[in-house]
């Protein structure tokens, strides 16, 4: 875990917070959006978004910000309950008439769209979350606050805001095709966790780089403590699209990967599991149930964090392997998964692959795997099935 700089920002977190609904009313929504709507007419989906758009998606994302803050503390100040303040906000959200469209298009006709929508994290009704979309030719601007509700003295509650992740966007690549998000509540509420999930945005390909990244709310909402940050190369076309979950208390992201030890197998679904500690979060193993999937994400996985799932003998020549068939496009061996099978005596999974420099020259090689409570373990490499290892296995599957 490391920690961003920061200042003392409670009055700031009060000022932002206390002007936001006064300020902005579904009248300037409706300006700021056909402002953007107007100067995006001309653009090509083919050629870069002209800063024109970036910057007048920028001043609607603030003023969507303002009009979704505002809304959380009008409702909060009109609650006799933290679990009423949803409802009462999203009445004000309504009078706004999201989906936000040019004038005389219909939903899906065209873009630009806009978009508020607000959420409570479960397990803590005292946590409002906002996420504001505004989508655009080949991605979309993804921003998302939380607020923290506080009884008032006089009555109500007050909306602080406490987290705060918006994009600076440059290019067409700072926009997001997919965006998720998922929260765990820590400290019987005091403070929360975030995981965001969002792939890049782009119009030439289905493959898209995925960044995954855990927060927790710190003193500044916009400098949140960043626990973890992970990047991958996944495939839009399939589901899983890239998602975020927090099932019994883990972060849990879904996607589909390219299959690296097989060119001729199109893309796996990957998950990335991190268990909640006292001070930050742990990788789990790779989730697979299947053990050729498990050992094309193994490879696939930086050795600082694959050696974790290797075991303890033979060390020098698992991570030589993991070297060579986890080497660059260019330089790493051409690889076939063959099947796999079990070992009854050892209780071991062997995975068969043939691997060499080309086509021509390809040598069989087991990879043995031992299972365990939380996945699998690489054990070792061998050119030879192991004895008492069954042969007979069916093909690995496409």
């Amino acid at each position: 875990m490391f920690r961003c700089g920061y200042f003392t920002v409670f009055l700031l977190s009060l000022l932002i917070t206390a002007c936001a609904g006064a300020v902005t009313t579904p009248r300037d929504l409706r300006a700021a959006f056909q402002d953007l709507a107007d100067v995006s007419a001309g653009a090509s989906a083919e050629s870069p978004l002209p800063h024109e758009v970036l910057d007048r998606t920028v001043r609607l994302r603030l003023r969507l910000r303002d009009y979704g803050i505002g809304s959380v503390i009008d409702g909060a100040r009109r609650a006799s309950k933290a679990e009423d303040v949803l409802q009462l906000a999203q009445q004000r959200l309504r009078e706004a008439e999201f989906p936000l469209l040019p004038a005389g298009k219909a939903v899906g006709e065209t873009q630009p769209k806009a978009r508020l929508e607000l959420f409570l994290l479960p397990g803590a009704p005292d946590w409002v979350g906002l996420k504001a979309e505004i989508s655009l030719a080949c991605g979309s601007d993804h921003a998302l606050y939380f607020l923290r509700l506080q009884p008032a003295a006089e009555g109500g509650f007050e909306a602080i805001l406490a987290f705060a992740k918006e994009n600076t966007l440059e290019s067409v690549a700072d926009l997001a095709v997919n965006f998720g998000v998922a929260g765990i509540p820590l400290d019987q509420g005091a403070s929360i966790r975030i995981a965001t999930i969002e792939s890049a945005g782009g119009c030439a390909s289905l493959w898209r780089p995925v960044r995954m990244r855990v927060y927790q709310t710190d003193q500044h909402p916009y400098r949140p403590l960043r626990l973890f940050e992970k990047e991958r190369l996944a495939f839009l076309g399939e589901e899983p699209l890239p998602r975020a979950s927090a099932p019994d208390g883990i972060f849990v992201f879904d996607y589909r990967a390219l299959f690296w030890l097989d060119t001729g197998r199109h893309s796996r679904r990957e998950t990335v599991r991190l268990a909640q500690l006292e001070q930050g979060v742990r990788l789990l193993p790779p989730a697979s149930e299947n053990p050729i999937e498990f050992l094309d994400e193994w490879v696939t996985t930086p050795w600082s964090e694959a050696q974790r799932w290797a075991g303890s003998s033979g060390l020098t020549t698992i991570r030589e392997w993991h070297e060579e068939l986890a080497g660059s496009h260019e330089s790493r061996l051409q690889t076939t998964l063959v099947s796999s099978g079990e070992c009854p005596d050892s209780r071991e999974i062997w995975v068969h692959l043939k691997a060499g420099d080309n086509a021509e020259h390809m040598r069989s090689v087991y990879g043995l795997l031992r299972a365990q409570s939380e996945g699998y373990r690489v054990e070792r490499f061998s050119p030879d099935l192991p004895s008492g290892c069954r042969s007979e296995a069916a093909p690995a599957r496409p």
